[in-house]
Formats: C-alpha cells, sequence, structure tokens
C-alpha cells in the first residue's frame, strides 16, 4: 500500500514538471492538448502530489511504529522529511495570494521541486535497498529521467540565451555601423553643398 501511494505520488510529480521541462526540449510538445491539459491542472496535481506524499508518509509511520523509537528509522527517512518539508512549501504557495506576495521569489521558491527531484533517488535507495520491486524500479527510472530532462532544458536554456546576447552583440554591431555610415554621408553632403555655394557665390561675383 505504501509503495503504490509513493508510486501515484511520483506520477503526479512527475506530470507537474512535464510542461515547463517538455516545451525546451520538445518544442512541438507545447501544441499538443495533453500539453494544455497537464499546464491547466498543474496547480490542482502538485496538490495531489502533496497529499498522496502525506498519505504514503502516514502509511509508513503506522506500519513501522514499532520502529519509531530507534534513531536508525530517523536516519532512514531524512530524506522523506525533506520531500514532505519542500511538498508542503510548494502546495502552500500554489495560490495567487502567494504569488502577488512573494513576486519573484516566489519563482525562486518553487524552483525547490527541482531540489525534491535530486532527493527523490536518494530516498527510494535508502528505503528500499533491501527490497526493491518493479514500483521501486519505475519510481526510480521516473525520477533518473526527470533530472536528466532538467539538466538538458537548462543546458538548452543556456545556449538559447547565449545565442539571444550574440545576435544583440551583431545587431548592435550593425546598427553602429549603419549610424557611422549614414553620418559620413550626411558630412559628404554638407560638404557638397558647402563647396557648391562657394562655387556659385565665385561665380556671381565675377
Amino acid at each position: 500500500m505504501d509503495n503504490t501511494l509513493g508510486l501515484f505520488a511520483m506520477l503526479t510529480y512527475v506530470a507537474t514538471l512535464v510542461p515547463s521541462n517538455f516545451k525546451v526540449v520538445f518544442p512541438a510538445f507545447r501544441y499538443t492538448s495533453f500539453y494544455r491539459l497537464l499546464l491547466k491542472n498543474r496547480r490542482s496535481i502538485g496538490l495531489w502530489t502533496f497529499g498522496l506524499s502525506v498519505a504514503h508518509a502516514c502509511v509508513i509511520l503506522y506500519q513501522q511504529h514499532s520502529s519509531l523509537s530507534e534513531m536508525e528509522f530517523y536516519r532512514k527517512s531524512i530524506s522523506g522529511f525533506l520531500l514532505l518539508f519542500i511538498f508542503m512549501l510548494l502546495a502552500v504557495t500554489s495560490n495567487n495570494w502567494s504569488i502577488r506576495k512573494l513576486r519573484k521569489n516566489w519563482k525562486r521558491l518553487h524552483s525547490l521541486t527541482y531540489v525534491a527531484a535530486c532527493l527523490i533517488p536518494w530516498h527510494i535507495s535508502v528505503k528500499m535497498a533491501d527490497k526493491w520491486s518493479i514500483v521501486t524500479v519505475v519510481c526510480m527510472t521516473l525520477a533518473v529521467n526527470i533530472i536528466f530532462l532538467w539538466t538538458f532544458r537548462r543546458y538548452r536554456e543556456i545556449a538559447q540565451s547565449k545565442q539571444h546576447q550574440e545576435n544583440i552583440t551583431i545587431l548592435m554591431l550593425y546598427l553602429r555601423l549603419r549610424l557611422l555610415l549614414m553620418r559620413n554621408k550626411t558630412e559628404n553632403l554638407v560638404d557638397y553643398q558647402s563647396s557648391d555655394c562657394s562655387n556659385l557665390s565665385s561665380k556671381r561675383s565675377v
């Protein structure tokens, strides 16, 4: 039961990360109805992730209540407590009021979701070290793939940012060159008109 809840929590968590990552790594994905569906319901799916994680933790606490007095239980559960804390922060601030109040800090806070992605493999390997199952393998595969996907997304974003900066630099150089050419043409025109005026004046005087 606890593993099943953990699997559903993992699936909903991955669903919250798919839109923002796939639209960068696979640009055509943003035009699909599945992308729009996930994006529209991402906040609700995130709340489901937190709820399922709490249920998962409660089942484990109930099943292992006899181990609550042992330090080993808490040592193995550090990653789980950290994940619950992160999911709680994300769930509590998943509303318009928090977005207005936190402003730019809201986005920084919600980037903790990728810290959670890095904690999940640790959590699975520690808690399931001696009892791996198909559910464990699926969860670990999803966690590793979402980390890889996010890493590749960041690489693409940095590369695009550098390309954008290079394009701006080239555009600025082009504009400066155009301004210099226009300035030279203006100066030449003024000089030509001045010489014409002086020649005309000299002819009139003669």
